[in-house]
């Protein structure tokens, strides 16, 4: 079904009407000027009618006036101070409080409009209009966030109640992004208006949360993988069922998992990273397996079926029961170094 273009024209205009009507009963001021730095820039013509009537159709004024009670609001320099030394995380100053207010809607401040998106400067000012940047409309930055190595969190109710969370190694070894795991959280997480917010319990589920993108929090029999009697000592190599030995003990990280973010599991299939495995080209005493001479010209495939090197060799392709590995062996263990 069509639409019909002047039905709907003829609509949104009675509701707008309606709602000046409205908002003029209301005894809502039509303009105000705001001009706290008026020695600067000249005042900036805010529209404050127009605002009242679109937020009429949404939230309502709260949406700006966040402190309003019994419908009672109140100027931003009620609470606000417009002295710089007063500003802080909970309160920003005046200047902070009406730019966050606009910029919450108007996203098409940038670098190249900096300020003239609003304001227009008075001239000859511009000495004073280079303190002016992000930092200042935001009010003060927040206090830098540390990092712990680990966190330690107690079960109580769980028979092995530590649990050890190694925080360093997700950021530096795992190459996570804090996102991956801080994905819901706000300003609103830590603080409300009056300061600091207590920390409450949180469910089964909200613990596990940030943990099963990447391990099976579902599954029970893996509750001892992070649930212990004491605090675990971190990754370990061995826990990828991958043991590093000889020469690969010795090698970055990034020399077999690329520089990749985050770090990716690889396959235990040798030839994904060795090109060289072929008969007259790897030298298998490099393994601590030094190979007899009537097995140095048989392919590395005819023993590791399918070509999967960390299984052991199969040797009935060739071989009686009787010579079957381990009980036989096609050379002799050496000491690598």
């Amino acid at each position: 079904m069509g639409i019909n273009l002047k039905a709907y024209l003829i609509l949104i205009v009675t509701v707008l009407v309606t709602l000046r009507a409205g908002a003029q009963e209301q005894g809502y001021p039509d303009m105000i000027n705001i001009d706290t730095l008026e020695d600067i820039f000249y005042p900036v013509a805010f529209d404050h009618d127009n605002h009242a009537r679109m937020e009429q159709m949404s939230e309502g004024c709260v949406v700006c006036h966040h402190y309003a009670e019994d419908e009672e609001y109140t100027a931003c320099a009620e609470c606000h101070s417009d002295d710089p030394a007063e500003a802080s995380i909970q309160e920003p100053t005046l200047n902070g409080a009406y730019h966050r207010n606009c910029l919450a809607c108007h996203r098409e401040w940038s670098n190249d409009s900096l300020c003239e998106t609003c304001h227009q400067q008075k001239k000859f000012r511009f000495n004073l209009r280079r303190t002016l940047d992000k930092s200042d409309i935001f009010s003060v930055k927040h206090p830098h966030i540390g990092s712990p190595e680990i966190v330690t969190l107690h079960t109580p109710d769980e028979a092995e109640s530590l649990v050890t969370f190694h925080h360093k190694e997700h950021i530096e070894l795992y190459r996570y992004k804090c996102v991956r795991c801080h994905r819901s959280e706000s300003c609103s997480t830590c603080h409300d208006y009056q300061g600091p917010r207590e920390l409450v319990d949180k469910s089964l589920k909200e613990h596990h949360e940030p943990c099963q993108n990447c391990h099976a929090t579902e599954n029970e029999d893996h509750c001892s993988f992070c649930h212990q009697h004491q605090v675990s000592s971190g990754f370990k190599h061995d826990l990828t069922g991958w043991p590093l030995k000889a020469y690969h003990a010795t090698r970055k990280c990034t020399d077999c998992h690329g520089d990749q973010k985050p770090i990716q599991a690889l396959t235990t299939t040798c030839t994904a990273c060795h090109k060289n495995f072929e008969a007259g080209l790897f030298d298998h005493a490099k393994t601590g397996f030094q190979l007899s001479e009537e097995h140095l010209e048989i392919d590395c495939y005819d023993c590791h079926l399918d070509e999967t090197y960390a299984s052991p060799p199969e040797c009935l392709e060739c071989h009686d029961e009787e010579y079957v590995y381990p009980a036989y062996k096609p050379g002799e263990i050496i000491n690598v170094q």
